[in-house]
């Protein structure tokens, strides 16, 4: 095999596992919608143990609200999700595809406390 027939092998080689690259990840994310989506929703401090943003973070305050954290396959989530628009977001009737975690030591991040339930 000469040089030059090894080199359009080796160049149409990489182009087919582009190609194949390119067409997985658009059938993945665009298609299928087979990946996470993390967002927040509304939390009633009064029934849940809630996320607040900590007031002497440095971090930025997105959410002033009390909110609950959502995990939730694309494929599953309505839209206001998406936009960040949804309030009182549950996942009931999709629970399989979907998470609200509420506040708790375990989960808890840099910048966040947790309410205090009431009852």
């Amino acid at each position: 095999m000469s040089k030059k027939t090894e080199l359009i092998t080796f160049l149409i080689s990489i182009f087919v596992l582009v190609v194949m690259v390119f067409a997985y990840n658009f059938l993945h994310y665009y298609t299928a919608k087979e990946y996470p989506l993390y967002s927040y929703t509304s939390c009633d401090p009064s029934r849940d143990s809630c996320f607040e943003v900590d007031p002497e973070s440095e971090n930025f305050a997105f959410y002033t609200e009390p909110y609950a954290k959502v995990d939730i396959i694309a494929r599953y989530a309505p839209t206001c999700l998406n936009e960040h628009t949804c309030t009182n977001f549950t996942c009931i009737g999709i629970e399989d595809h979907c998470t609200v975690t509420y506040c708790s030591d375990e989960v808890l991040e840099d910048g966040e406390l947790c309410s205090t339930l009431i009852h």
